[in-house]
């Protein structure tokens, strides 16, 4: 399978699952594992073989978070690029429930999960070795699909599954990740954008075309 990064095309292994640019070069997840590719060429390739990624978050220094399942298994993990150039194995950490959404709020890795008595969001430590959950906040009702995170760190905006309902939440632990906002689109959400105060989203759909901006 082959991406497109800054106009030169490069050749990954797998099947491509998700792909997220950095300022140094681009994260390609697919069902070999995860490749850091920069100045047009593969670094390298942490192997393992995720059958389903979440899109992946960015961590302070460089360092990439993501949350994949391999069968019915559900791990998170980070990568610097120095891990991915020398194709080592993620710092790893098996999950108990499915997750449905990763997050940085303040440089802190959260993660949704769909516990049986309700969602739940984790904070994960992957400092440590093992890796550790540092925290737990039991949620009102599930996060859905995230798709997008404020620049300021403060908003998370999910699709809702299954429906056109936009949702926007408080990216606030101590409030337990409030649901500010359910606006319903006419149509078929297709991308987001924020304005740089990240207090203004940009909801773009398609059948009928449109820009909704949602305060």
């Amino acid at each position: 399978t082959w991406v497109e990064t800054g106009g030169t095309s490069v050749t990954v292994p797998g099947s491509v699952l998700h792909v997220a640019a950095d300022t140094g070069g681009a994260w390609v997840a697919h069902t070999t594992g995860l490749s850091r590719v920069e100045l047009g060429a593969v670094a390298g390739t942490s192997a393992f073989a995720p059958s389903e990624v979440l899109p992946p978050v960015s961590l302070p220094g460089g360092a990439l978070a993501m949350a994949w399942r391999t069968g019915a298994s559900w791990q998170v993990g980070t990568w610097t690029p120095a891990d991915a150039k020398a194709g080592s194995a993620p710092r790893a950490l098996a999950l108990s429930h499915p997750a449905t959404a990763t997050f940085a709020v303040d440089g802190v890795l959260w993660v949704a999960t769909a516990a049986a008595d309700g969602s739940v969001v984790q904070a994960q430590s992957m400092t440590g070795s093992p890796p550790r959950v540092v925290d737990t906040v039991a949620l009102d009702g599930p996060i859905g699909d995230l798709v997008a995170t404020s620049p300021n760190g403060r908003m998370l905006v999910a699709v809702s599954q299954g429906t056109r309902d936009v949702l926007l939440y408080r990216a606030d632990p101590e409030t337990r990740f409030p649901l500010l906002a359910d606006v319903t689109v006419a149509g078929a959400v297709t991308g987001f954008a924020f304005d740089e105060s990240g207090e203004t989203a940009y909801v773009i759909t398609r059948v009928p075309e449109q820009l909704i901006a949602l305060e």
